[in-house]
Parts: C-alpha cells; sequence; structure tokens
C-alpha cells in the first residue's frame, strides 16, 4: 500500500476512534440534571408597581417550577402533573435571582434564574440530605484541620477530615457531627482559619448542626529521619472569646504505611482519647442544649407571625433558625413575596417560652400592633432580626 493511502487510511480509523471514544466520555461523564431553572421570564400588570412586582415574583417561581418538572419528569408523568400552590413550591426555592427587570407605574417584567431543592422531584433521598442525617447521629460537632507547610486546610487537600467521614459513615465516629462540606459550611468557616474562627459564624454552624459543642483540632505531621511522619492531634474547645487547647496528642507513623491507614489509625485513637472527656457530659439529644432549660411542658398553640428580609439567602437563614427552635414544632408557609413572608408557628408552652427560644438563635417575636391586619382573626405577631443569645 502507497505511503499516502496508508497515512489517509490510519488518519480515518484515529478519527473514528476519537469520535467514538468522545462520545463514550460524554455518556460516562454525563451530568445529572440542574435544579436551577434559567431565563424564567414573567410580565405582570397590576394596580401598582409593587403589586405587579410581587405577584411578578410568585409567577416566575410557579413557571420555574414547572419548567424543572419538564426536566426531570416523563411524557406520561407530565400528563397527570399539577402544579402546587404557591406554598409548596416557595419552600423548595433555594435561591433566585434577577437578571433583568423593567418597572412601569402599573407593569413589572422580568426575568429570573431559581435554583430549586433537590427535593424537588426526587425519587429518592437527595445524596446531601443523607449526609446531614448522616452528621446528626451525634451532639458534638468536629471540625478536623490538617496543617502541613505553615498552612490548613478544612474543605480541600484534608486526609484528616476524610477519615473522619469514614469513621462516620462505619458509625464508629461515636459523638462526633462531621461537616458535610456544603455551602453553608464553606461560608461559615473558612478553610485556612483554624484556631483562627469567627466565633459568630461558627455559633451559626453549631446551631445549624444541633450540636451542644464544638471541639477544633488540627493534625500537624512532623517528618521523622527514617522518613515515616508522626502527627501532633492538637485538641481544642471552641469558645466564644476563642481556642481552648484541651489536649495534645502525638501519634508516631511508620515508614511505608499508606496515608490513609495512617489517619484512620489517627482518629480511632483521638476518639478513644476523647470517650472519657465525652462521657462526662451529657448524652445526645438530652434536654440540655444550648443554655440550661427547663424540659417543654404545656399544650400545643400556634400563632401568625410576619417576617421582613432583604434577600433570599436572609429568609433561608431565619426560616432554619425557626424550624431549629426548642420551642417550635413546625412551621407552615401561609404567604411569601420577595421581601416578606407570613408564617404559622407551631410551638408547646407559652408565648413567653417561644419568645425567649426565638432570642436563642437570634430572632426578637414582637406583640402585634394596633392597625395590623388579621388572618383568619389571629393577629399578626411581628419577626425581627436580633442578637443571639446563645451561648457556647
Amino acid at each position: 500500500m502507497p505511503r499516502t493511502a496508508f497515512y489517509k487510511l490510519f488518519c480515518m480509523f484515529f478519527m473514528a476512534f476519537f469520535v467514538m471514544g468522545g462520545v463514550v466520555m460524554a455518556q460516562d461523564e454525563e451530568v445529572k440534571p440542574s435544579y436551577t431553572i434559567e431565563d424564567v421570564e414573567v410580565d405582570i400588570t397590576a394596580d401598582n408597581a409593587v403589586q405587579a412586582r410581587e405577584e411578578a415574583f410568585e409567577a416566575a417561581q410557579i413557571k420555574g417550577y414547572e419548567m424543572l418538572a419538564e426536566r426531570f419528569l416523563s411524557a406520561e408523568e407530565l400528563k397527570n402533573f399539577k402544579t402546587p400552590d404557591i406554598n409548596k413550591v416557595s419552600a423548595l426555592v433555594k435561591d433566585y435571582e434577577v437578571t433583568k427587570e423593567k418597572l412601569s407605574a402599573t407593569r413589572y417584567k422580568g426575568t429570573y434564574k431559581i435554583r430549586f431543592s433537590q427535593r424537588a422531584f426526587a425519587k429518592e433521598v437527595p445524596a446531601e440530605d443523607k449526609q446531614k442525617s448522616a452528621a446528626q447521629n451525634g451532639d458534638i460537632l468536629v471540625l478536623p484541620f490538617y496543617e502541613a507547610g505553615g498552612r490548613s486546610f478544612l474543605w480541600q487537600i484534608n486526609p484528616f477530615l476524610e477519615a473522619w467521614v469514614r469513621a462516620r459513615n462505619n458509625n464508629t465516629a461515636g459523638r462526633a457531627i462531621i461537616p458535610v462540606g456544603d455551602v453553608d459550611d464553606v461560608t461559615q468557616v473558612r478553610g485556612n482559619q483554624s484556631i483562627n474562627y469567627d466565633p459568630a459564624a461558627l455559633n451559626d454552624m453549631k446551631l445549624r448542626y444541633r450540636a451542644r459543642d464544638v471541639v477544633l483540632m488540627t493534625a500537624t505531621e512532623q517528618g521523622m529521619m527514617d522518613a515515616s511522619a508522626n502527627i501532633l492531634v492538637s485538641i481544642y474547645n471552641v469558645r466564644s472569646y476563642g481556642p481552648e487547647l484541651t489536649r495534645q496528642l502525638p501519634i508516631r507513623g511508620y515508614p511505608g504505611e499508606p496515608q490513609e491507614q495512617r489517619y484512620n489509625r489517627v482518629v480511632k485513637e483521638v476518639i478513644q482519647a476523647m470517650g472519657a472527656m465525652w462521657q462526662n457530659q451529657p448524652a445526645p439529644n438530652s434536654q440540655q442544649n444550648y443554655v440550661d432549660q427547663k424540659p417543654l411542658s404545656g399544650p400545643m398553640a400556634s400563632i401568625i407571625a410576619q417576617l421582613n428580609f432583604s434577600s433570599v439567602r436572609e429568609w433561608v437563614d431565619a426560616k432554619r433558625s425557626i424550624e431549629q427552635t426548642r420551642s417550635v414544632q413546625s412551621v407552615d408557609v401561609k404567604s411569601l413575596s420577595p421581601r416578606s413572608a407570613t408564617l404559622n408557628i407551631n410551638y408547646q408552652g407559652d408565648i413567653g417560652g417561644l419568645r425567649q427560644s426565638l432570642q436563642q438563635v437570634g430572632l426578637n417575636l414582637n406583640d402585634p400592633q394596633g392597625g395590623y391586619a388579621l388572618v383568619n382573626g389571629s393577629p399578626i405577631y411581628q419577626l425581627t432580626q436580633g442578637v443571639r443569645t446563645g451561648a457556647y
């Protein structure tokens, strides 16, 4: 065969292999459907611009949810699909962004980008919820930092955290809650902070995981002459005034020992060392919470409350805080607009106890004031942002 013909044939085979390989790679790397819906356009006319904007926000959520349904449901499932009411849809909205908007005296035209929770159209419990559930088996939040080259790592390049995750997944982490490393975690505790943490942000994280206490650990590798690496684990109690060193554990490394095996052994020894200290602390799910409190008692009751906020993030954080409040049994969203929400809060005990519990998560419950509208004959309380009274 002439060299030129052979070269052309080789190129044809090469291109065919490349194209087929690309198809296989694309299939292997197929990305799961996104829960983010872009270019949700709405055009609403109302009595005034403010009303038009609020109606547009609701319309965008509904339209975005319907667009999400088309992405996740089969043609047969779509035939029986019925769009839920705005309250149910709003509860599935994680955040949103207005990419374009035009206002007139009575008209609002906007384009939204909406990110929904993975609970929407999930055929099984979302992985993030499974991780959260797994992380909640204990009552002591553990932040395991890895230190190397004079730097601290938490969310990336961290064999110490990876070993704690394996212990959690094997149900051998004892009373330790291991953070899942989601967006909330990463924004509240930066991976290079180590003992230079932000007390307020870390307290938010503690409340979010419903932890009774927080323990910060650093694992520092110390190179030895025999090419092994000893590891010094420093254990700190997290306090509002700063870290409190409680113990240091030097753990011997062995030449040729794989890193994963070494850190599995490190975590096991740390758990054993902390066992005695944890035995002297209240067990998980005890009545002692962020401050000493009496057991809940009294009948079930409910109130209607209005919460104002300036962003979706503020709304999500406030709603989560209310749901995690000790006295609160459940929260129902009665209405939601871009800047406020009306909530039905079901709680146990009296209104004074509810007010005190809300203050611990940074919310003030103010009595209804004259002139406020009623909802089904019930006066509307006012929820405002305050200062957390829950202590470390």
